[in-house]
Order: structure tokens, then sequence, then C-alpha cells
């Protein structure tokens, strides 16, 4: 019997695709030896520990250059 506290909260996340993607998608996985979802999950969290990355690298670029404090919706005038 499972209580509360040795349960994991789980979220669901649902995804409408086309057949065609989710042939190619169960292909990949069933080369890495994944289940769709398995796979899906992995795909997913490397696309967005990349993309946080690539988001911090930049941000800190331009905080190093003196660019940080600079409003990225007004943009620039040169006279």
């Amino acid at each position: 019997m499972t209580t509360p506290s040795t349960t994991k909260t789980m979220a669901r996340l649902e995804a409408r695709i086309s057949p065609e993607i989710k042939f190619l998608l169960q292909k990949a996985a069933d080369l890495e030896g994944l289940t769709l979802t398995d796979f899906a999950i992995a795909s997913l969290q490397k696309a967005a520990i990349a993309t946080i990355q690539k988001h911090q690298t930049l941000k800190l670029s331009l905080d190093v250059q003196g660019w940080g404090g600079v409003s990225q919706k007004r943009p620039f005038l040169i006279s």
C-alpha cells in the first residue's frame, strides 16, 4: 500500500501530432530501445536544458559586455 508521503507527484503532458510525426518519433524510440513516452520525455528534457543554457549564456555575455541593463523592448536610437 502506498501512502501519500511515498507517492511521487506527477504532471501530465499531452500533445496532438500528425501520424507522420508519431511514426518518426516511434521509429527513433525503437532504435534507442525506449518507449515512445520515455523517448519523448528524454528528448524534450534535452531540448529544454539546451534552450535554457543557450539563453543563460547569451544573457551572461550581454551582462559582461555591459548590455545587460538595456531594455530589449525599446529600439536603439542612433544619432
